[in-house]
């Protein structure tokens, strides 16, 4: 078993902050017996045997995660030990659908082998017969249809989800990510499968992968424009392959990979506003950067980086900083082979100079440039008299004369000396050739037809991309063909040749879609147009747009390329006096446009492409508008356009318009009183009030119970016992308990005279989808603080490292609160009662307004506590009283291991505290004969020390210092549960410098709450995930000196955090809504 740091209800929280994801059950368990398997491949056997049920999944996962890993280029396996550890389980196991799947899912057998199904009925075959033709037809349409391939993908994803195949689906879900990133802009769902792949990869200690995956998530929020979570993500990649270089110190791609992440990590916090760790985080690349340059002694990334850290500092001013770094890639080019990147540098060293109004050392580096490109040129054409020599070279001396040769001509291209560079390339395109050398013929023929478009003789750079296409077609490239028939398009209309360049367009389109490429072919289809309808052909310009927009609509789905080619049509259309199907088209390109915007919760202003997208839609609509007569729609989409930033410029182009119709509505519109109801706007989902009183709240229970058996019986409390303690409830007390289904959320609300049940129009998918959000930024936040990369202190609450994590605590307070909130409105103190799905979430953080820009927190509103089972007797008892320090003893125990230096300064700070007595038991005095002993007598139990998280209740452990009479200083539930003392008011949990919480999944019902509650505890507090020891400290000693001073628990906890939200430097959620109070808040 593997012993995790980690503060309180790493449990609790985020028991479910991926609860709702049912694929992910189990998660933890399987992750550490392949950690230990991986470690020791040989314990398979009896892995099996102690745990065959979670020994099965993860056999089968590892056998198809191998199998596909393998078919998917550039992907690692990245689990040591793989092959043993699925053949020692598998022989272990003797199950035959996994026997089976050894042989099925090889990545060695022959393509025409075939293995015969297992003879039994077990469910497992036809899912995993299933998942083979869905995953090879997702590979098929991959390229060639997004939109299929996605749909392939989903169907593998659920094939994943019912087997259990954490890693597969980890994988899968990467997969799926990319083709809704890359391919289809569709961003939240993007999020969705980066976030739960990166979750699973992280779990299972699949370090580059979780990087790989990572890098895409930072690279998805670069194109949202949330420079924040982009920071985050690429830090978070960098910390995975920093911890491959400490396993690994002498693989040189782990310190370059870090090294570049650090990099993009850092650009990304300069774009956030945070100029100055940006620039300690590029530094920090360059680090290990330079030490990858050392071990391999290639330079090119060092220097490529250096230049880029050089012209931040620019950015910044900072000329000098960004000289030497300048000057550093200058030394290190001496190094290096590639005269092309050291011109690059003495460019880049001659705009500093000039910045710096240092012309003479400016002038230097364009001498030391072009000095470069001459020695470049003339070992190029030595190069070239030694490969047409009868000298007798080895393949690699040959390979490396071909590269300076290619030096050569680049380097006289650079110099303007076109002729000298075509007679380079034209001799080594005759080398080439002599040697049947494809990829090099047609990347010569290329380069020269370039040269030639440079010397303006676009006759002979056509007849030198024709020979190329022909090449690359009797190759079967058909793609690089592609690429080369477009450049001929232009060659073709710079020499005047219409018809050639519309021929050579409709023969280019079967070419690329041959090639798999369904975007590349819409292209295009829509260049075509373009080239049509500037020559005023525009009805055949009009088919080709139409069949480039349905491309793009239903096998690609970016609406932003249908966006583009919809204002083109729309143009097309006006031509050809059609207004109303220029209206048509431009709505239906406007309406996923928007919805994206408010979706995605992207900035529409950021971008600076799709802004000028959005703002020629808007402008072709509204100019349509007015054309058909419908001024006050033009007017309308104006008042909605008044939220971008170009609105002043739409309307100054709209008034310019040669239109006089047009002009006129543009001059004497007033955009200021105009309509904004966005007819976009989803309608609200329906709330149901389905019990009114305990009478309908009795029916209904016994109602849900029968139609949800499985549901209703897993929640924390019966409603039904609440209704049979009905009048016992305390008044100004409220008790929420959530039941989510496939279909709605059911919601028990119930108080001292009230009683009602909601059945709201969320579902557990949806509430499971802003729950992962949650759970993903709070490990951001987590795990950015390991990466050194603190939240910054709240000035303005449109910082936007609070943006990223505001989304989900309002999406979840709008779908779970806002729906029942007029029946909170008389009461003082909530108290949850969440269900596995929904258990952890800090209902206490969620947002339920804002005003100018700043949000107001619930538990600044209510008193807010938690019930977990055995709890509602804690809450309704007529024995509950406030903490009272005049008898209530203080027992401190902190630190035992001596690495929880925070837990020290805490419990130095709570011993001075107006307590009648206080021992505190710190370092080796935290024995578990002393923790027995105060557990015996006191009132209250404050321990800051490290324990074990495990999905089975009964191997949860705390880590107490050894003593001569116990087990290695362990003290198990067990034990705590034998324990009785009915004067324990409080447990109070803290690990202030414990690592990163535990995987959520693994929580369940075996919280530490529960677990003290049945030791007698009447109320349990603690942190739901790590904060800063600092952040921690101040919240429990604001805590404790409120709570002394007869203020009930609930009310104690909250004006801590409320101190924290008005303190500012700690106002980030991720720094106090950690905190939750479970059991009597009295």
């Amino acid at each position: 078993m593997i012993r995790l740091s980690t503060s309180f209800i790493a449990s609790i929280l985020l028991a479910s902050l991926l609860a709702g994801v049912p694929s992910f059950a189990g998660t933890t368990e399987k992750a550490r017996i392949l950690a230990e398997l991986s470690a020791a491949p040989t314990r398979a056997a009896a892995r099996a045997k102690a745990s065959p049920k979670d020994s099965a999944e993860l056999a089968l996962d590892l056998i198809i995660y191998r199998w596909a890993s393998a078919s998917v280029k550039s992907t690692p396996t990245d689990v040591a030990n793989i092959n043993e550890i699925a053949s020692g389980l598998a022989s272990a196991l003797n199950d035959p659908v996994i026997n089976w799947a050894m042989k099925a899912f090889a990545t060695t057998r022959a393509p025409e082998a075939s293995v015969a199904l297992p003879s039994s009925d077990d469910s497992r075959v036809p899912l995993l017969t299933e998942l083979n033709r869905q995953f090879g037809m997702a590979l098929g349409w991959r390229e060639s249809s997004p939109v299929q391939s996605v749909n392939a993908l989903l169907a593998t994803v659920d094939a994943c989800r019912s087997l259990q195949l954490d890693l597969t689906g980890a994988l899968i879900g990467r997969m799926l990510g990319n083709q809704y990133h890359y391919d289809m802009a569709c961003y939240r769902q993007a999020e969705s499968c980066y976030g739960n792949a990166s979750w699973v990869f992280r779990s299972y200690n699949c370090h580059e992968a979780a990087a790989l995956v990572l890098n895409d998530y930072g690279a998805l929020c670069t194109d949202m424009s949330r420079s924040s979570g982009a920071t985050q993500n690429y830090a978070l990649a960098a910390y995975q392959w920093q911890l491959l270089t400490k396993q690994y110190p002498k693989v040189s791609r782990y310190f370059e990979m870090t090294g570049r992440e650090y990099i993009l990590a850092g650009k990304a916090q300069i774009a956030a506003g945070d100029s100055d760790s940006g620039m300690i985080s590029m530094n920090r690349g360059l680090e290990y950067l330079s030490s990858s340059a050392s071990m391999t002694k290639s330079y090119d990334s060092l220097i490529t980086s250096l230049i880029t850290v050089a012209n931040a500092y620019e950015k910044r001013n900072d000329y000098p900083t960004a000289l030497d770094k300048l000057k550093r890639a200058a030394r290190t080019c001496q190094n290096d082979t590639d005269p092309m990147l050291a011109a690059q540098v003495h460019e880049e060293l001659y705009a500093a100079y000039k910045a710096m109004n240092l012309l003479p050392a400016a002038n230097q580096e364009l001498d030391k440039r072009d000095k470069v490109y001459l020695d470049a040129a003339q070992a190029g054409e030595v190069a070239l008299g030694r490969l047409t020599s009868s000298e007798v070279l080895t393949k690699d001396a040959q390979a490396r004369l071909l590269l300076a040769a290619e030096r050569g001509a680049s380097a006289l291209r650079a110099l303007k000396n076109y002729a000298r560079a075509e007679t380079i390339l034209r001799r080594l395109l005759a080398i080439y050739k002599k040697a049947t050398a494809t990829d090099q013929q047609i990347g010569c023929l290329r380069s020269l037809a370039a040269v030639m478009d440079l010397q303006h003789n676009p006759q002979e750079s056509v007849a030198l991309r024709l020979e190329a296409a022909n090449l690359a077609m009797s190759a079967n490239k058909k793609g690089v063909a592609a690429q080369v028939v477009r450049d001929m398009v232009q060659g073709f209309i710079e020499i005047g040749d219409l018809e050639n360049a519309l021929d050579l367009l409709t023969d280019l389109a079967p070419i690329i879609e041959q090639s798999g490429n369904v975007r590349g072919a819409a292209d295009v289809l829509e260049g075509r147009g373009t080239l049509l309808a500037s020559h005023g052909r525009y009805e055949d310009a009009v088919k080709n747009f139409q069949d480039a927009l349905t491309a793009y609509t239903t096998q690609v789905g970016d609406p932003w390329a249908a966006g583009a080619v919809s204002v083109k049509l729309a143009a097309a259309f006006t031509a050809l006096q059609k207004p109303a199907d220029a209206c048509t088209v431009l709505e239906t390109a406007l309406r996923p446009l928007e919805r994206r915007y408010a979706d995605e919760n992207v900035d529409p202003n950021k971008d600076p492409e799709r802004s000028r997208l959005m703002m020629g839609i808007y402008r072709e609509l509204a100019s349509s508008y007015v054309r058909t007569g419908k001024s006050s729609d033009a007017e309308a989409l104006l008042g909605k356009a008044r939220r971008y930033m170009w609105i002043g410029e739409l309307v100054a182009q709209l008034k310019e318009s040669s239109n006089p119709d047009i002009s006129r509505f543009a001059k004497a519109v007033n955009i200021l009183n105009s309509s904004t109801e966005d007819t976009t706007a989803s309608v609200p989902k329906k709330h149901t009030l389905i019990a009114r009183n305990w009478a309908e709240f009795r029916a209904q229970c016994t109602m849900l119970q029968e139609q949800h058996a499985n549901r209703y019986n897993a929640l924390p409390i019966n409603p039904l016992e609440i209704y049979k303690c009905r009048n016992d409830l305390p008044r100004r007390t409220l008790v929420i308990e959530y039941m989510t289904t496939s279909a709605s959320t059911y919601v028990f609300v119930c108080g001292n005279g009230k009683a009602s049940i909601w059945e709201l129009g969320v579902t557990s998918r949806d509430v499971s989808a802003n729950v992962t959000a949650l759970r993903d930024r709070i490990k951001a936040c987590e795990e950015s603080l390991a990466a050194g990369i603190p939240l910054p202190r709240i000035n303005d609450w449109r910082e936007p490292r609070f943006v990223e994590i505001r989304d989900p605590l309002v999406a979840l307070y709008s779908s779970l609160v806002a729906p029942i909130q007029a029946d909170l409105a008389t009461y003082q103190l909530l108290m949850f009662a969440l269900p596995d799905p929904l258990d952890g979430i800090p209902m206490h953080a969620l947002i339920s307004s804002e005003k100018d820009g700043v949000p107001r927190f619930l538990v600044q509103d209510f008193e807010i506590g938690y019930l977990r089972k055995f709890m509602l007797g804690d809450l309704i008892s007529r024995d509950s009283r406030s903490i009272d320090p005049s008898i209530d003893r203080l027992a401190i125990f902190a630190d035992p291991a001596g690495n929880l230096r925070g837990a020290r300064d805490e419990a130095n700070i709570l011993s001075k505290l107006n307590f009648d007595s206080a021992p505190t038991y710190v370092g080796e005095k935290a024995t578990v004969a002393s923790f027995v002993k105060e557990c015996d007598k006191a009132g209250i139990l404050h321990i800051a020390l490290h324990y074990t998280v495990d999905p089975d209740p009964s191997k949860f452990v705390l880590q107490l210092a050894p003593d001569g009479d116990s087990n290695g200083g362990e003290i198990t539930v067990q034990e705590l549960t034998a324990i009785s003392n009915p004067h324990l008011q409080l447990v109070v949990l803290s690990a202030c410098e414990s690592a990163s919480s535990t995987d959520p999944l693994q929580s369940g019902s075996s919280s530490a709450a529960e677990v003290f509650s049945q030791a007698g505890a009447k109320s349990v507090m603690g942190g739901l995930w790590k904060v800063s020891d600092a952040a921690s400290t101040r919240l429990m000693e604001d805590f404790y000196r409120t709570v002394i001073h007869n203020r009930s628990r609930a009310s104690s906890l909250q004006h801590a955090q409320i101190a924290l939200i008005e303190g500012r430097e700690y106002a980030h959620p991720f720094y106090w809504a950690g905190f939750a109070l479970y059991g009597n808040p009295w």
